[in-house]
């Protein structure tokens, strides 16, 4: 009878030390998903087509092999504002990404959203889809 305090607090102890691995792999995914965000929208600015090519799939990878990017081309990325992470499934994320630019460095700067689907393949997450709005 005495056992049955002893196991309560250990299988709680162990609950609470799995849910806290839970938290840190958590952080850790929406970390790397934010890394990759910047990389891309970086790529974009840079006009870097091997680097845009590495980080995407499906329908993103096909916007950068027919070069519909080099509308960024003539733009300055100015800097980036927010990024409001949302889990669609464990291997899909959708990243909602503030961005301010400018035609040229020296001008005013405004703000429009790129809406980036993630999605995990193989261990590895690409980027899939891509919209923005202004």
């Amino acid at each position: 009878m005495k056992l049955i305090p002893f196991i309560t607090l250990l299988l709680s102890f162990l609950l609470l030390a799995a849910c806290g691995n839970q938290s840190t792999m958590s952080q850790n995914v929406e970390s790397t998903l934010k890394n990759l965000a910047v990389q891309y929208i970086e790529a974009e600015y840079k006009g870097d087509k091997e680097l845009l090519m590495k980080v995407t799939g499906e329908e993103a990878k096909k916007a950068v092999e027919e070069d519909q990017l080099n509308i960024f081309k003539d733009q300055h990325l100015d800097h980036i504002v927010d990024t409001k992470i949302e889990k669609i499934s464990d291997n899909e994320y959708s990243l909602v990404v503030t961005v301010s630019s400018s035609p040229k460095e020296n001008e005013q700067p405004t703000n429009y959203t790129e809406n980036l689907t993630m999605t995990k393949y193989n261990e590895e997450w690409l980027i899939t889809k891509v919209t923005r709005e202004q």
